[in-house]
């Protein structure tokens, strides 16, 4: 069975951890329907639980202690997705910026429900496939 593990990026400043919880759940069943229907086969979508509980230590710059907590969590996922406008938060912005550095496939969720932007659903799909492939011969090569 194919398994897609999904990072969401979504701004979180001045939300309640009630609120965050709820718009996480929700962009990712709307992304795990569009991945389901998408594919023929059967497909285990797989949330990243990449809210921190914990506090930072008293002698971080909390931002960045909870952006490095973070991008720990981003460096598992198979691909990032974000909701509208999520770019425009610092943190989102990063998390955007290592993805394209890293290679790592993201997707916007107000792109999934427009019947043109199914390509770049197909395309980001692709690039995960690719990308899976492609640490798993480095695996390989490393064994030799």
């Amino acid at each position: 069975m194919r398994k897609i593990k999904v990072f969401i990026s979504q701004a979180m400043n001045g939300l309640s951890d009630e609120k965050i919880l709820k718009n996480r759940d929700k962009l990712f069943n709307r992304f795990k329907n569009s991945v389901i229907n998408f594919y023929d086969e059967p497909v285990e979508v797989i949330l990243i639980d990449s809210y921190v509980h914990d506090d930072p230590p008293k002698d971080a710059c909390e931002p960045v202690w909870y952006m490095a907590k973070s991008l720990e969590h981003l460096s598992k996922a198979d691909v990032m997705i974000f909701e509208s406008g999520a770019v425009q938060n610092r943190g989102c912005d990063i998390e955007r910026h290592v993805c394209n550095a890293y290679g790592i496939p993201y997707i916007s969720l107000a792109a999934i429900n427009k019947p043109v932007q199914k390509i770049q659903l197909e395309e980001v799909l692709g690039n995960i496939c690719m990308r899976k492939q492609s640490l798993h011969q480095l695996d390989n090569d490393s064994d030799k």
